[in-house]
């Protein structure tokens, strides 16, 4: 079996799942590196990568580990979240559009709901990407702009409470298109600069 990590390249006869695993965590750490994704006998694994490997043992010919260096998994974290935010902002005026011209059917309900999951979904990608502005120098400025950020997007899913108790469309409209939309979308800004 033959293991790639970007320029390092190892062969083995015989191999346990586990002594693999050992030896890419080894390897990474020396090199500086995050896992990012494997390419085991040509199929692309995101995630549960040790789990595969215990799945696979002694079936695989070859892996090759996608790894990244820390500013490189930032780039790619802060575009994958740019993407998401800019799509939920573009979701969030579509809704409000709806609501100012539905008044009180009741019919784009399902979409607030599902608008709420995917921002409450996108704060595990917020925290990753402020923890990794956190562990580089000199990256204070945006960690503390996504930090913020953040607050506001959390702030603003409370602000629905009461006209969502109320039935309230004009006021769900203009909080998802004067709040909502604007954080995500000034969210995907921010984001587009940390990745650029």
């Amino acid at each position: 079996m033959k293991l790639s990590i970007r320029q390092t390249e190892k062969e083995y006869g015989t191999w346990t799942a586990e002594q693999i695993w050992q030896e890419i965590e080894a390897e990474l750490e020396k090199q500086g590196l995050l896992l990012n994704y494997i390419i085991a006998d040509g199929e692309e694994v995101w995630e549960n990568f040790s789990e595969y490997l215990v799945e696979r043992q002694g079936k695989l010919q070859t892996i090759e580990v996608m790894a990244l260096t820390l500013a490189e998994y930032t780039a790619f974290a802060a575009g994958d979240l740019a993407a998401a935010a800019k799509a939920g902002a573009e979701e969030a005026l579509r809704l409000s559009d709806s609501f100012y011209g539905e008044q009180a059917s009741g019919e784009n309900w399902p979409g607030l709901s599902a608008i709420f999951e995917k921002v409450s979904a996108d704060f595990a990608a917020v925290e990753l990407l402020h923890s990794l502005l956190q562990a580089q120098p000199g990256r204070e400025e945006q960690a503390a702009a996504v930090e913020e950020l953040y607050s506001r997007l959390q702030a603003d899913l409370k602000l629905f409470q009461k006209p969502l108790a109320e039935e309230d469309v004009i006021y769900i409209a203009d909080l998802l298109h004067f709040e909502l939309e604007s954080d995500l979308r000034e969210l995907a800004r921010c984001c587009e600069t940390i990745r650029d």
